[in-house]
């Protein structure tokens, strides 16, 4: 896509990286290229970012709110995430959180630690993955799954019904 300003500063980079997040595009990088030397029209251009392996999610996360970290790992040729630390990994009366909502009822006794929230993933280029599931076991539900790469250490985990544009996107910071 091509865009062209008559005032440069409409298109401040960082409003813009943040509506690309928004929109679900965050694998997409903003470039600003003058047309003339001290001219004030600009040719913008989004190139989509390519500088990432197949490999680079593995690893661990941990959500912007800082209440839960993820490990991603490569099982075959899919990734899978599960959760390794909560901020709050009891119930009030001092048990551990248990998938207490898990629509089978053979794994309601499964703790939340350990367990595997992100399944079947698979990598798609440009920093994506994609075509697995992401289960919420606060609410026993389960949605499509979409990770997108900002750079190799902001991840955007995006679960959703249907449609990717359809969901709800948190960021994940890589955990060393």
């Amino acid at each position: 896509m091509y865009f062209c300003a008559a005032n440069a500063d409409l298109f401040n980079h960082s409003f813009m990286k943040k509506l690309l997040i928004l929109a679900g595009l965050a694998f997409l990088q903003w470039n600003v290229q003058p047309v003339q030397a001290g001219s004030r029209v600009v040719t913008c251009t989004y190139t989509a970012a390519d500088n990432f392996m197949a490999d680079d999610i593995v690893g661990k996360w941990m959500n912007d709110e800082k209440t839960i970290k993820v490990q991603i790992e490569k099982i075959g040729n899919k990734y899978y995430g599960k959760l390794i630390w909560l901020e709050k990994p009891s119930r009030p009366d001092g048990t551990p959180k248990v998938d207490e909502f898990n629509p089978d009822p053979s794994l309601r006794d499964v703790p939340f630690i350990g367990l595997r929230i992100m399944k079947d993933m698979e990598y798609k280029g440009k920093g994506i993955w994609a075509g697995g599931t992401l289960y919420d076991p606060e609410h026993g539900k389960t949605y499509g799954c979409k990770v997108t790469l900002d750079d190799h250490d902001t991840a955007y985990i995006r679960g959703y019904l249907g449609f990717s544009l359809i969901g709800k996107s948190v960021r994940f910071d890589r955990q060393k």
